[in-house]
């Protein structure tokens, strides 16, 4: 009875440990909770639709549903530039979206580092294309075969074709 005890209590001991490395690896702070004189104040709004991301001196945001934005782990907030709700980049990588960890029980960010990316050169397009100096990227995958030099999205007459030299890649 006494192993049994023991084992209980290292078992909930482990729990809660892990609670507490998740809750603080994934933590979401309220924006309501933070008065708008503490938000302009201490707070810099980032991106070209100011209601995405924010960041402070701890770190980079990312609104969730309701009221909450989640703490973007990794993320350096001096040096982070955000293109738009997809791509981002700091002094270590660029990252994209990543739709998959979305819905995940998981305390990874939901930004995926674009492994190989030249973070100096590295533009965001249009439509989810981005490049950099020596690779086209699709939704934060390598365009694998694209020629760099030639990509481009033209948009004409409401059509729009990405193509490069070699390749229409999409129209619609």
């Amino acid at each position: 009875m006494v192993m049994k005890n023991k084992i209980f209590k290292v078992l909930i001991i482990a729990i809660l440990s892990a609670n507490v490395v998740y809750a603080e690896s994934s933590r979401k702070i309220r924006i309501s909770d933070v008065p708008m004189s503490k938000i302009e104040e201490d707070y810099k709004k980032l991106g070209d639709r100011e209601d995405l991301f924010i960041k402070d001196k701890n770190g980079v945001y990312k609104y969730s549903y309701g009221d909450t934005a989640q703490k973007l782990n990794g993320i350096d907030p001096k040096t982070v530039e955000v293109f738009n709700k997809f791509y981002l980049k700091d002094k270590n990588g660029v990252y994209y979206f990543d739709m998959n960890k979305l819905n995940k029980f998981s305390s990874d960010n939901i930004f995926s580092k674009i492994e190989g990316a030249d973070i100096p050169s590295f533009v965001q397009l249009m439509f989810g294309y981005a490049k950099d100096k020596d690779k086209v990227y699709f939704e934060g995958k390598e365009l694998k075969g694209a020629d760099v030099k030639s990509f481009k999205i033209i948009i004409s007459n409401g059509k729009v074709i990405v193509k490069d030299k070699n390749k229409i890649y999409k129209e619609f």
